[in-house]
């Protein structure tokens, strides 16, 4: 994705000089970035929401066919796009990996928070049998994270391990 291209499409009047305060140099000469998150966010949000959508499948779509690696290092990133994008299974069954990866990493809080995202996008998935194999999934995977960073006692431990048992035999069945 060209954060220039976009830029100019939402910014047309700015002068090319100006970009020069808007933008810079990405590290390793990978393109443009925001010299500031603010500027980003205000790019972002004056967007339409069908151009937002158009973007994020754009970015998500060049992810997929160019950029497979990037995807396995930054999985939340390609989940981010998806999600943006509309592509609601493909963010969820991302958020899962992005989770698997914070966890292999000690990072229990990213990890809950991440396969949470899993668990809430899994509601958007229209086939059952998908639904409910991943949202299983993703009750077995954030068990463990979830006792790092609630403890044992907490209620929400019980209740992760309750449903997946309940969807396992759902599925069993």
């Amino acid at each position: 994705m060209r954060i220039r291209a976009i830029f100019q499409h939402v910014h047309a009047p700015i002068k090319e000089k100006e970009y020069r305060f808007i933008l810079t140099q990405a590290p390793l000469n990978s393109g443009l970035m925001f010299r500031h998150a603010l500027l980003q966010e205000i790019a972002y949000e004056s967007l339409l929401r069908k151009e937002r959508l158009s973007f994020h499948k754009q970015v998500a779509n060049m992810l997929r066919d160019k950029y497979p690696k990037t995807i396995a290092r930054s999985p939340e990133e390609f989940a981010r796009h998806c999600e943006g994008g509309g592509e609601y299974e493909a963010a969820a069954i991302y958020y899962l990996k992005a989770g698997e990866q914070a966890i292999l990493k000690s990072a229990s809080i990213e990890a809950v928070d991440l396969i949470s995202k899993t668990l809430s996008l899994s509601e958007s998935i229209d086939d059952p049998i998908k639904q409910d194999a991943l949202e299983l999934q993703a009750h077995i995977t954030i068990g463990a994270p979830l006792q790092a960073a609630k403890g044992f006692a907490d209620p929400n431990v019980l209740e992760t391990y309750e449903r997946a048992l309940q969807l396992n035999k759902n599925i069993g069945d």
